[in-house]
């Protein structure tokens, strides 16, 4: 310890002498600086040992992690408590061993539960693993050790700045990005900001590229420090953040809030094995043919529904599918209906387009809507399909000019095409399987996703100007809106509700 003091202030004196001014700025932040130094030499520690181990001792990769971890895990609460924090009381000496005891299994248990998820199921490099995994037990060790092990008083230092609350939005997306979540993070956010509330936003950047389970802890590394700024998080879907962030909310002692959009098991099953069934069907008739990396997603995020405060859905009719296979009984769950605008000024369509714009995944069903828009246009050449895709205001200005939004996924939630087709005042074909049918049947056209016959003849209808008129009549005549101060006031009562508790 006298080592690293020493080098570190020989560091400081250098500096100092070399930038004076960056010096100063880094010694407001002192103790955490040492935290960095004081992790990151574990952290090579750790690395150097696993290597060694396996190398030339010739132990099995587990063994070696184990007593890698081990080693560095002790040194660094060594260097963390009397070197990083300075906690020097003598008070309560027992609670804080059995505290770090605790913390000390709990870390050696995911250190190596991770190492196998990683390079036993995923084939990553087990070098690369245990770094990775190294700065996520890092970072949570820093934070349980600050806010649970050690004394408030020992750490007088650092200033006590009172904040105003503040609300974190974890989303998969954001602007630019598209998608759903994308604009309602985005949507959400400026409420809330309008309505005088502070919001941070958590969003994933490149690391949505990387393996699953390696970019959701990136992700969490990379939202620890917005977390312990807020005191309640809103995560918009239930495994790319909801996971990361549940483990930091139950650390860090945070409400969290989960809103269910869409359904992330289903999707990925539909993508991996190409079998089409629809959403409702899926948790009674396929739940004994998940991979066993489906079966980790199924039992994590039943695990993290029942580890959050409160449940959003955004249909009834999802609710619905999910409160027996999830087991939801006991939870509060909420429904919060997507924004639905004021109506837009429609533009006459020069040419009969149908709109069909939707990522490129196999649930969206779309070689069935070209099979059967091919069918239509054998009967009516000038009917065109338009499946490009744009950023929203771009898409909405597209849907303005269209003729029809049509989308014949095999399941959607809560399709925004399609509200915002109404609020446009275009006639729409969408799945019968979908959470907007009690509010929007006698507005629009729903169909069977499997029938490819019955998709070409209610295409064919509305290429027929009389029939297109009627349902043009049916849609205008629709009137409801559900604006996001709306939608950001029903969260708000969530989270009032939360606060009495």
């Amino acid at each position: 310890m006298i080592l690293f003091q020493k080098l570190f202030e020989l560091g400081v004196a250098i500096g100092n002498r070399l930038f004076p001014k960056l010096t100063k700025n880094v010694l407001v932040y002192e103790r955490v600086l040492k935290f960095i130094i004081a992790g990151g030499s574990c952290g090579v520690l750790d690395v150097l040992g696993l290597f060694l181990l396996v190398h030339f001792v010739g132990i099995n990769y587990l063994i070696a992690s184990v007593l890698a971890f081990l080693v560095a895990f002790i040194f660094s609460f060594y260097l963390q408590k009397n070197w990083t924090f300075r906690d020097k009381t003598s008070h309560a000496t027992h609670t804080k061993i059995a505290k770090y005891l605790l913390m000390q299994l709990c870390a050696l248990v995911l250190n190596t539960a991770l190492m196998y998820f990683f390079v036993s199921i995923f084939g990553v490099w087990y070098i690369l693993s245990q770094i990775i995994i190294s700065l996520c037990i890092a970072v949570l060790s820093y934070t349980i050790n600050k806010l649970i092990i050690f004394d408030a008083d020992s750490m007088s230092s650092e200033k006590n700045v009172s904040k105003k609350p503040t609300v974190l939005i974890a989303s998969p997306l954001f602007p630019p990005e598209i998608g759903g979540p994308s604009q309602y993070a985005k949507k959400l956010s400026d409420a809330f900001v309008a309505g005088g509330h502070s919001v941070l936003i958590a969003t994933y950047g490149r690391e949505r590229h990387l393996p699953l389970g390696i970019r959701h802890i990136v992700y969490l590394l990379k939202s620890v420090h917005k977390l312990i700024k807020t005191d309640v998080c809103i995560a918009l879907d239930t495994f790319s953040v909801a996971l990361p962030m549940v483990l930091l909310c139950k650390i860090l002692k945070k409400k969290i809030v989960i809103r269910i959009g869409g359904d992330f098991l289903w999707e990925q099953y539909i993508e991996r094995t190409d079998k089409k069934i629809i959403l409702r069907e899926f948790y009674k008739t396929d739940m004994s043919f998940l991979s066993r990396k489906e079966k980790i997603i199924f039992n994590l995020t039943k695990w993290l529904l029942k580890e959050s405060f409160a449940l959003v859905f955004s249909t009834k009719w999802q609710k619905d599918i999910w409160l027996k296979p999830y087991q939801l009984e006991d939870k509060d769950i909420y429904v919060i209906e997507n924004y639905f605008g004021k109506k837009l000024p429609s533009i006459d369509s020069t040419r009969k387009v149908f709109v069909a714009g939707a990522r490129n995944i196999k649930l969206k069903n779309l070689q069935v809507l070209h099979r059967a828009f091919e069918v239509a246009q054998m009967h009516n050449p000038e009917i065109v399909l338009d499946v490009q895709n744009f950023p929203y205001d771009g898409f909405l200005s597209h849907i303005q000019k269209s003729y029809v939004v049509i989308l014949v996924s095999l399941s959607d939630i809560s399709p925004n095409m399609v509200m915002d087709a109404v609020r446009c005042g275009k006639p729409f074909i969408v799945t019968r399987e979908t959470g907007l049918y009690d509010r929007l049947k006698d507005v629009g056209i729903f169909v069977d996703p499997f029938n490819e016959k019955g998709i070409s003849e209610q295409i064919l209808r509305l290429a027929d100007d009389k029939e297109y008129d009627k349902i043009k009549r049916q849609v205008n005549l629709f009137h409801y809106e559900h604006d996001w101060m709306n939608i950001a006031n029903e969260f708000l009562e969530i989270i009032n509700h939360l606060n009495l508790k």
